[in-house]
């Protein structure tokens, strides 16, 4: 059997002194060892310094963390798409449906796979969405439940998707009203 060498030991299984590093108070300095490899023995990070790259905070850097951990805990409605994009979960689970409609897409997204909704909060969203489906088109629910849109995002989507690429814009919208009740009067007459 093969004994295995490690980077840590020197070839008489004595400690290298120089791949010992001691981690400082965490109130004295501010940073964190990252490793790819590496072992803890009484407190001490044993390490081969190559693997190591300390990675310090600035003022600047806290502060946005602090920003995010507070904009954080505000999240009422959780999705549940992991690392994934909310298209790379909706190209998984609906590969039938040539486009899925907003609230199908909703639904994959913030419910869990067995079709459990993850808080109190997407609970109630989503007994609005499934009531609402029957009597309303897809947009007239979302507006009525989440609220008006914002300006350059499509609530559903994801990152990436506007309202003009999704649903035309809107000089593209009159143009087509106008044509159609022009179309209308003209068949009217007929």
């Amino acid at each position: 059997m093969k004994k295995d060498s490690s980077p840590l030991m020197k070839k008489d299984n004595s400690m290298n002194p120089n791949l010992k590093l001691l981690l400082p108070p965490p109130d004295e300095v501010s940073f964190a060892f990252i490793t790819r490899s590496g072992t803890f023995t009484d407190g001490d990070l044993l390490v081969n310094k190559d693997d190591v790259q300390i990675v310090s905070q600035t003022d600047d850097e806290s502060k946005i963390c602090g920003r995010n951990q507070k904009n954080r805990s505000k999240l009422n409605v959780y999705h549940t798409c992991g690392s994934q994009s909310i298209q790379q979960r909706v190209e998984k689970e609906v590969q039938d449906i040539d486009k899925p409609s907003r609230i199908r897409i909703w639904v994959i997204t913030h419910l869990s796979n067995k079709g459990l909704p993850v808080n109190e909060v997407v609970k109630s969203y989503a007994s609005q969405v499934i009531d609402g489906t029957l009597d309303m088109n897809d947009d007239d629910i979302f507006v009525q439940i989440f609220g008006p849109e914002k300006h350059r995002h499509v609530r559903g989507y994801g990152v990436g998707v506007i309202h003009s690429e999704l649903f035309g814009s809107s000089s593209k919208v009159h143009d087509l009203e106008r044509r159609l009740n022009e179309s209308k009067k003209i068949s009217s007459r007929i």
